[in-house]
Protein backbone atom coordinates (compact mmCIF):
# COMPACT_ATOMS: atom_id res chain seq x y z
CA UNK A 1 0.00 0.00 0.00
CA UNK A 2 0.65 3.71 -0.22
CA UNK A 3 -0.47 5.95 2.45
CA UNK A 4 -0.26 9.52 1.31
CA UNK A 5 -0.32 11.94 4.20
CA UNK A 6 -0.99 15.58 3.01
CA UNK A 7 -0.39 18.04 5.71
CA UNK A 8 -1.96 20.78 4.27
CA UNK A 9 -2.99 23.40 7.29
CA UNK A 10 -0.74 21.23 9.68
CA UNK A 11 0.46 23.57 12.15
CA UNK A 12 1.76 23.84 15.92
CA UNK A 13 -1.26 23.08 17.68
CA UNK A 14 -1.67 20.21 15.40
CA UNK A 15 1.59 18.83 16.23
CA UNK A 16 0.83 15.02 17.52
CA UNK A 17 3.13 13.11 20.35
CA UNK A 18 5.73 11.90 18.43
CA UNK A 19 5.57 8.45 20.09
CA UNK A 20 2.41 7.86 17.88
CA UNK A 21 4.59 8.53 15.18
CA UNK A 22 6.82 5.73 16.85
CA UNK A 23 4.68 3.32 17.27
CA UNK A 24 2.93 3.77 13.67
CA UNK A 25 6.19 3.22 11.86
CA UNK A 26 7.17 0.66 13.88
CA UNK A 27 3.89 -1.31 13.42
CA UNK A 28 4.27 -0.51 9.53
CA UNK A 29 7.83 -1.83 9.16
CA UNK A 30 7.11 -4.80 11.64
CA UNK A 31 4.04 -6.21 10.86
CA UNK A 32 3.58 -5.01 7.23
CA UNK A 33 7.17 -4.30 6.02
CA UNK A 34 6.48 -6.20 2.12
CA UNK A 35 2.88 -4.38 2.35
CA UNK A 36 4.23 -0.49 2.55
CA UNK A 37 4.99 0.25 -0.40
CA UNK A 38 5.39 4.32 0.52
CA UNK A 39 4.96 6.62 2.45
CA UNK A 40 4.43 10.25 0.83
CA UNK A 41 4.71 13.28 2.77
CA UNK A 42 2.80 16.48 0.69
CA UNK A 43 3.65 19.48 1.58
CA UNK A 44 5.09 18.75 5.12
CA UNK A 45 5.39 21.90 7.08
CA UNK A 46 9.18 23.22 8.84
CA UNK A 47 7.86 21.75 12.13
CA UNK A 48 7.41 18.69 10.84
CA UNK A 49 11.43 18.30 10.25
CA UNK A 50 11.75 18.49 14.31
CA UNK A 51 9.39 15.51 14.47
CA UNK A 52 10.68 13.83 11.41
CA UNK A 53 14.45 13.63 13.52
CA UNK A 54 13.06 12.68 16.37
CA UNK A 55 11.29 9.39 14.39
CA UNK A 56 13.98 8.74 12.06
CA UNK A 57 16.15 7.10 14.60
CA UNK A 58 13.24 4.18 15.41
CA UNK A 59 13.10 2.91 11.56
CA UNK A 60 14.72 0.45 9.70
CA UNK A 61 16.84 1.55 6.27
CA UNK A 62 14.31 -0.11 4.33
CA UNK A 63 11.63 1.89 5.63
CA UNK A 64 13.32 5.52 5.77
CA UNK A 65 13.55 4.80 2.10
CA UNK A 66 10.16 4.32 1.32
CA UNK A 67 9.02 7.53 3.06
CA UNK A 68 9.24 10.62 0.61
CA UNK A 69 8.49 14.47 0.78
CA UNK A 70 7.07 16.34 -1.99
CA UNK A 71 5.83 20.25 -2.43
CA UNK A 72 4.38 22.05 -4.98
CA UNK A 73 1.19 21.55 -7.11
CA UNK A 74 3.25 19.90 -10.34
CA UNK A 75 4.98 17.81 -7.89
CA UNK A 76 1.14 17.15 -6.22
CA UNK A 77 -0.26 16.13 -9.78
CA UNK A 78 2.46 14.08 -10.56
CA UNK A 79 2.90 12.01 -7.81
CA UNK A 80 -0.98 11.20 -8.12
CA UNK A 81 -0.63 10.09 -11.63
CA UNK A 82 2.43 7.94 -11.33
CA UNK A 83 0.51 6.38 -8.18
CA UNK A 84 -2.70 6.11 -9.88
CA UNK A 85 -2.17 6.28 -13.75
CA UNK A 86 -2.50 9.60 -16.01
CA UNK A 87 -6.13 11.00 -16.10
CA UNK A 88 -7.82 8.05 -14.22
CA UNK A 89 -10.80 8.49 -12.15
CA UNK A 90 -8.79 7.85 -8.89
CA UNK A 91 -5.72 10.29 -9.79
CA UNK A 92 -8.27 13.21 -10.49
CA UNK A 93 -9.83 12.02 -7.27
CA UNK A 94 -6.49 12.55 -5.47
CA UNK A 95 -5.80 15.57 -7.14
CA UNK A 96 -9.09 17.42 -6.61
CA UNK A 97 -9.22 16.55 -2.93
CA UNK A 98 -5.61 17.76 -2.03
CA UNK A 99 -6.78 21.03 -3.95
CA UNK A 100 -9.98 21.10 -1.70
CA UNK A 101 -7.30 21.18 1.26
CA UNK A 102 -5.26 23.92 -0.44
CA UNK A 103 -8.85 26.31 -0.48
CA UNK A 104 -10.22 25.05 2.79
CA UNK A 105 -6.65 26.02 4.62
CA UNK A 106 -6.93 29.46 2.49
CA UNK A 107 -10.49 30.02 4.15
CA UNK A 108 -9.27 29.37 7.79
CA UNK A 109 -6.33 32.26 7.02
CA UNK A 110 -8.53 34.74 5.76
Amino acid sequence: FVWVADFEGFGIRDSIDPRFSIWLLNMFQNHYPERMGAVICVEAPRLFSMLWSAVKPFMSQSTKRKINFIRGPELRREMAEVLLGKGTAHSQWLIAHMDRNRKKAEVKAA
